[in-house]
């Protein structure tokens, strides 16, 4: 095997998991290109039969640690918790006295912490340090109204955040304005950035052609939190649905804090309950059989300007690009990665907005609709595809392992 990749993601996934499987994939496009990937992540991952003992296993070739800690969905105090346990958990020599000395450490902001520990992890074993900016931190918070940005802690929070990435040698993001951002907040020269988007794996798409149905049958993918705003895609099928002659369907997969109040409204509504569905939610690898029931997927993007002028990246959008179905998406980010999609219908991010983009995607003629929407799968296997986007990804951990090793010779 080639050069030895430590990846430090505390809520990265498995195929067999539901939640995103970014890493997974990057991993497995990096070991085709000949890199020793070892992954430590957290036993709060996604599925509540995980086991809760710390365990090693290998999946696909890929050694993934898993370090114990509280499901995914713990909120409040306990999620901040499990943030801080997670990043001393990870330092603590038991952790990683199994593998190799690394060559690269890559450190994931789902929060603040796991990227400080990768951090530290470098330099213990006198690797370059990459960090990769998921969540803006502070940003995100404050455009959430979660924290005020003079705040004792929005301070903090940024000056951790200052500190990784001066620290780091290379800035990876699947955000394409994170350059931007970082060079803004931290003077962060360009060069020390590069944009991996999130992607798909396409080939798993191959043999989910659309249903021939002519009703509009939505689905709905991902989490389901204030942030998603799933209950403007539950009122835009219902606000579209007193428009049409023929009822739009609509399925929710997810979870999230706002699922079981958006599934009780369902169930006491009369118009709702025969046309919304709350399926059990599935692991990503099952993912393009449960699109089988529908011919159209659906996606809202608050409007956070102060945070989504630097880029969305939504595993999701990915997965629908993939599956050449017509996608509705109610969004006005500027910084859109397939907003240029043939099978795309991009309205404001309103139920208003909403409404109007259903009714005219249920009255176009639906071979139309399906033959347009094919064109997606192009843009999804050309520029999003994992294979392609670990080939991006590993030229640029390669120059600077290059360039880390050129400076130990001269020092």
């Amino acid at each position: 095997m080639g050069h030895v990749l430590w990846l430090v993601n505390h809520y990265a996934a498995l195929p067999s998991e539901p939640g995103g499987t970014r890493h997974y994939w990057l991993s497995k496009g990096l070991q085709n290109l000949g890199w020793d990937v070892r992954m430590i992540r957290s036993g709060s991952t996604h599925s509540p039969h995980r086991p809760w003992s710390p365990q090693v296993e290998v999946v696909d070739g890929i050694q993934v640690t898993t370090i114990p800690g509280p499901p995914l969905t713990a909120r409040g105090l306990t999620r901040v918790r499990s943030w801080a346990e997670f990043s001393a958990w990870v330092q603590a020599p038991p952790a990683t006295k199994h593998l190799p000395k690394p060559d690269l450490v890559i450190g994931s902001t789902v929060h603040l912490g796991a990227a400080w520990a990768a951090r530290n992890l470098a330099e213990r074993h006198g690797a370059p340090f990459v960090l990769e900016v998921r969540d803006l931190w502070p940003e995100t918070l404050v455009a959430m109204g979660a924290l005020k940005r003079r705040s004792g802690v929005a301070r903090a929070m940024l000056r951790v955040e200052g500190t990784l990435a001066g620290s780091a040698a290379l800035i990876v993001s699947p955000l394409s304005g994170a350059g931007e951002y970082m060079s803004e907040r931290h003077g962060i020269p360009p060069e020390r950035f590069v944009w991996v988007s999130n992607g798909v794996n396409s080939e798993q798409y191959a043999a989910t052609p659309p249903p021939p149905q002519s009703g509009l049958r939505l689905q709905y993918f991902g989490a389901v939190g204030t942030a998603n705003d799933v209950t403007s895609i539950i009122d835009s099928v219902e606000q579209a649905n007193r428009l049409l002659p023929e009822p739009v369907h609509l399925q929710v997969f997810g979870i999230g804090p706002n699922r079981d109040t958006l599934m009780k409204r369902v169930a006491a509504s009369p118009v709702l309950a025969p046309v919304v569905g709350f399926p059990a939610p599935v692991p990503s690898h099952e993912v393009p059989k449960a699109m089988a029931w529908g011919n159209a997927l659906v996606l809202t993007v608050r409007h956070l300007p102060g945070l989504y002028r630097y880029g969305i990246s939504m595993n999701k959008l990915f997965d629908y690009l993939a599956s050449g179905r017509w996608i509705l998406m109610g969004s006005d980010v500027q910084e859109n990665p397939i907003a240029d999609a043939p099978g795309l219908s991009l309205c404001e991010p309103s139920v208003e907005g909403l409404t109007s983009a259903i009714v005219r995607a249920a009255r176009m003629d639906p071979r139309a609709r399906a033959r347009i929407a094919r064109g997606n799968i192009a843009i999804a296997q050309d520029r999003f595809d994992y294979r392609v986007l670990a080939r991006v990804l590993g030229s640029s951990l390669e120059d600077v392992i290059r360039d880390h090793g050129a400076a130990r010779k001269q020092s």
